[in-house]
């Protein structure tokens, strides 16, 4: 499979305004995994999304697996890097590439399943959007929660 993920940044978000920084990572015809959804690369990761804040690159990655019936293992990890292209480290300074991450945002109250997630802008607020399973049913549902980053730690933390 031929494929690839690419940078891109904008100051201002306006048409026109961005620059294509390359590609982060790629596949070449025959690879047997997709670099778009690296699921077959890394088993039970996926829903990739890097969001910068200064002087980080934090990478978000759903783990596990999704809506397994009542039980997922679903969850959310983050890592961070100084640079897009890493390498990225869990809080506790280990290595992503050795299948670590900091559990962000898992099972709660009644919410199983969390993943798929992406972050967004909404005025001066950073959310996550991302869907669950309610009170261990199969029934999806999407869930909304604004991000702030520790001014000590520079972790993002729920909100």
């Amino acid at each position: 499979m031929k494929s690839a993920v690419l940078l891109a940044r904008s100051t201002t978000g306006l048409p026109g305004s961005w620059s294509d920084d390359g590609v982060i990572v790629a596949t070449a015809k025959g690879c047997n995994w997709n670099a778009i959804d690296p699921v077959h690369q890394i088993q039970g990761l996926e829903g990739s999304f890097i969001h910068w804040n200064s002087p980080y690159y934090y990478l978000y990655t759903s783990w596990g697996v999704c809506c397994s019936g009542t039980t997922p293992s679903y969850n959310v990890r983050v890592v961070r890097s100084p640079s897009p292209e890493g390498p990225y480290f869990d809080q506790g300074g280990a290595s992503a590439l050795a299948g670590n991450g900091t559990e962000f945002l898992t099972h709660h109250d009644g919410i199983w399943g969390p993943g798929g997630q992406s972050l967004l802008q909404d005025g001066p607020e950073l959310v996550m959007v991302y869907h669950y399973l309610k009170d261990n049913t199969t029934v999806p549902n999407m869930g909304i929660n604004q991000i702030v980053y520790n001014p000590i730690t520079g972790w993002p933390v729920l909100v």
